[in-house]
């Protein structure tokens, strides 16, 4: 997961769930980011959960809103998206949105449409924005 938290993306992260987060990855037809429970994580840690990141890389030219969109379409829509997480049932799920700092600075991707704001709506979750 380190290499997409180091890069423009936008996805859901899924965490705290019995599936296998391998097996569950394989039936996303998107990029995936699945860590299994105990798997080395930092120099002394091991993940204590399972946990899933599924994700859209992005341009610096483009928008995160409008990549989200174009990912829950990937997926099958936010009916499919919606299901997946039911079934699955996560502890916890939010949306993650990886820019770079100097997104910050430029104003770059920063616009959030009508669309991917309901479409978060719609998911009722968190989001987590990270800056590498």
């Amino acid at each position: 997961m380190g290499d997409h938290w180091h890069k423009r993306s936008v996805g859901i992260k899924l965490w705290g769930f019995e599936a296998d987060p391998y097996i569950l990855s394989s039936k996303i037809s998107a990029i995936t980011d699945p860590i299994a429970k105990g798997e080395p994580h930092g120099s002394k840690n091991f993940y204590k959960e399972n946990l899933l990141y599924i994700l859209k890389l992005l341009n610096e030219n483009e928008y995160w809103g409008d990549t989200f969109l174009e990912l829950i379409d990937s997926i099958g829509g936010i009916a499919v998206l919606s299901s997946l997480i039911e079934a699955v049932n996560p502890r916890s799920y939010f949306v993650v949105i990886n820019l770079p700092k100097s997104d910050v600075l430029s104003g770059g991707g920063n616009h959030l449409s009508k669309e991917a704001t309901t479409a978060i709506s719609n998911l009722d979750c968190d989001v987590q924005i990270n800056y590498f």
